[in-house]
């Protein structure tokens, strides 16, 4: 038998999951027995050739490690105090990072099976997204703290989670119904599939790309639209919210140069989204901006760039200071950005950063004598 590369770490849980072509990547935890023979060993790490195997063989189930802790330990959640009324307890909170980590293993392990050619189980997809949909009902403080904070995750891993949350926020500001806004988060996860094609992964590179290879970047979304359109039982509007994700409403964008009229409302919807996560997020080339600055911008270019009722419903749910935004009071104090107000988003509900550690919640919207006097950067 193998080594347990898992052995003593205590980053890794198992979990019992369906065997489809998404597990392509994940290490087995227990070995797979058919009639009293070992099919495939424990530690085994899965291929394709294994799923195929073991549905050969009509095995349904696999228990198989999951990397379940990547938060660092200065997150939040290490600082979580008891809930007040009507909030998430500690434990919730836990159980929804532990979620968020599985679904970027998820879909790591279907852009794998995407690089290898293998056909796609959506199923796993679905279920994750529409978990993500319920929480968002009562959970989406700590969710849009989550998704804000700056860790060292796989670039593409994490802007297809958070831009499937965030969608998925929109959507309900902008009442649409269930269907849509579970065919925004879906279109969130899948949407940047198509990077796997781009020649040489230049999109990793760690410097600003020439004009000749951002023109090879700009393919991504057909790739991406080529791939979904494979995939069985994905409504038609996610490969077009994939395929439009880069228009914009005044032509300007990619890779029809497509007009207002001919996007597709969800698109429209969509690409405030995308816009907003990926330029708040880090990248190779680049830190990320200003969760209020990415803001502005988008409130400046409503009408012209991106719909307006998008950026609106993009502004009540995230405020003008989004949560996660470090700022400098009226009184001089610094305080963290914990929760939104949507009827009133330039106040915001902060958390004083406190010399003691004693950490005071603050809801400016009914603390009327404290303003926002400036964003300040991550590091101030």
């Amino acid at each position: 038998m193998t080594a347990n590369p898992m052995q003593g770490s205590r980053n890794f849980m198992v979990l019992k999951k369906a065997v489809n072509p998404a597990m392509a990547g994940l290490t087995l935890a227990k070995p797979v027995i058919v009639n009293d023979m070992v099919l495939v060993e424990e530690n085994t790490t899965l291929t394709g050739s294994h799923i195929v195997m073991l549905n050969r063989n009509n095995v349904k189930e696999a228990f198989v490690y999951i990397f379940v802790s990547r938060i660092p330990e200065h997150s939040f959640v290490e600082t979580l105090e008891q809930p007040e009324p009507g909030e998430p307890t500690v434990k919730e909170v836990k159980d929804i990072i532990n979620n968020y980590e599985h679904t970027l293993e998820l879909t790591q392990a279907i852009q794998r099976v995407v690089e290898s050619g293998e056909k796609i189980d959506i199923s796993d997809c679905c279920d994750v997204v529409g978990y993500f949909q319920k929480l968002l009902k009562r959970t989406r403080n700590i969710i849009l703290q989550l998704i804000n904070t700056n860790t060292p995750y796989n670039y593409l891993l994490a802007h297809s989670l958070n831009t499937c949350i965030l969608a998925m926020l929109l959507g309900r500001r902008m009442e649409l119904a269930e269907n849509e806004t579970l065919a925004l988060g879906i279109t969130g996860i899948l949407h940047d599939l198509g990077m796997s094609m781009v020649k040489d992964r230049i999109w990793e590179n760690d410097r600003k790309l020439t004009d000749n290879e951002f023109f090879e970047v700009m393919k991504h979304p057909i790739f991406s639209r080529n791939i979904i359109g494979t995939i069985k039982g994905v409504p038609v509007t996610v490969s077009v919210m994939a395929y439009q994700h880069h228009e914009r409403i005044d032509g300007s964008g990619y890779p029809k140069a497509l007009m207002s009229d001919r996007i597709h409302k969800l698109s429209k919807i969509f690409m405030v989204a995308d816009t907003y996560e990926a330029a708040s997020s880090s990248r190779r080339h680049r830190k990320p901006k200003l969760f209020h600055d990415t803001v502005k911008e988008l409130i400046n270019l409503a009408g012209v760039k991106y719909d307006r009722g998008a950026v609106k419903a993009l502004v009540t749910e995230l405020s003008l200071f989004p949560v996660g935004s470090f700022v400098r009071l009226s009184d001089g104090n610094v305080a963290k950005v914990v929760g939104t107000n949507p009827l009133v988003p330039d106040r915001p509900k902060i958390e004083l950063l406190a010399q003691d550690k004693k950490k005071k919640k603050i809801d400016l919207a009914r603390e009327k004598s404290l303003n926002i006097m400036e964003v300040l950067e991550f590091n101030e």
